[in-house]
Formats: C-alpha cells, structure tokens, sequence
C-alpha cells in the first residue's frame, strides 16, 4: 500500500478568495511529490525532480497562459496555509494516478477557466480537453475508487477534500508556503 498525497490550499490572493466564496474554505489542491514521486518522475520522464515539490493545474504567465506543470511550494504565495491529505491505496493504483497526474504535466494539459466559473453558473459545457486544478487530482481516483456517480468537472477543491475524507483519507500535516 501507497499514500497518494494531495496538498490543500487555504489561498490568500485575491482569486483564491473568489474560489473560496463559491466553493467554500479550499482554494486550490494540487498533487504533493514525496520522494517515491520523485522517483517515478525520474523514471518516466528521464527528468530531475529535485525541487519538484507538486504538480498543479496552475496559472503561469500573469494568469493568461495556464496548464498543468511540475511546481512547488515556492510558486506560491508567501504564508499561504496548506494541508497534506493522504489517501491509502493500493501501489498499482498509487502508480496509476501518479502516471496520470505526470502525463498531464508532460502533455502541459491546458487549464479550464470555464469550469472554475460553473462553479456559480453551472450552464457552461465541459471541454474534455481541459482541466482545473480539483479536477486534476480527483478524477483517477474516482476511477480507481469506481465512484461512477462522481463527475470530476464538478468538483471543486473543498469537494476533493470531501471526496478524499469519504475515502479514507485523512491530514498528514499542515504548513505554510
């Protein structure tokens, strides 16, 4: 058995209070890299994951080009409060959600602004093609999990969260960037 870990937002920036007024107390979620992470990074991608601390769907040039990246604390801002959630599966599964979130990175899947204002609206159509940070994180383990009721496109960091404890999960630690 692995943990795949998720690190969780309490955001302090202006649009992480506008996330946090539509979907509650988390602003952000992205995947926490331990060093059986770092690991299979090196291994899938010949990269050297030192300094590599995350992998987010996160907005890159002043919020106008965004996808998902290899990341870190760094990036984020200063006092940021975060926990590291923790959700016990089995290695297989762990190595399948790990590929999936790398294969993102490496694809530099595009961000999908409009699913972040369905949230409130609710009337936008899904583009497959694009994802938000939640949506990242839950959707291979909705998979593994065979929780066929759950539409990731739906899910919201604070609904990951729930999703997560609903699973088992459970904090691992809590800390400031």
């Amino acid at each position: 058995m692995k943990i795949l870990k998720s690190a969780q937002f309490f955001g302090i920036s202006p649009v992480s209070k506008v996330i946090q007024r539509q979907t509650g107390p988390y602003s952000h979620t992205a995947i926490f890299v331990d060093q059986d992470g770092k690991d299979l990074i090196q291994q899938i991608t010949g990269k050297d994951p030192a300094g590599i601390d995350l992998l987010e769907q996160w907005p890159h040039e002043g919020l106008i080009e965004s996808w998902m990246d290899y990341s870190s604390f760094d990036k984020h801002t200063k006092r940021t409060p975060y926990e590291i959630w923790g959700l016990e599966i089995s290695d297989l599964d762990w190595a399948y959600c790990m590929s999936r979130y790398i294969k993102s990175c490496e694809d530099r899947r595009p961000y999908d602004w409009a699913g972040i204002m369905n949230f409130r609206l609710k009337s936008i159509k899904e583009d497959p093609d694009r994802t938000f940070c939640s949506e990242e994180y839950i959707t291979p383990v909705v998979e593994i999990l065979k929780w066929d009721s759950v539409e990731p496109h739906t899910v919201h960091p604070t609904m990951s969260v729930n999703l997560t404890q609903a699973a088992g999960g459970r904090i691992l630690s809590k800390g400031f960037c």
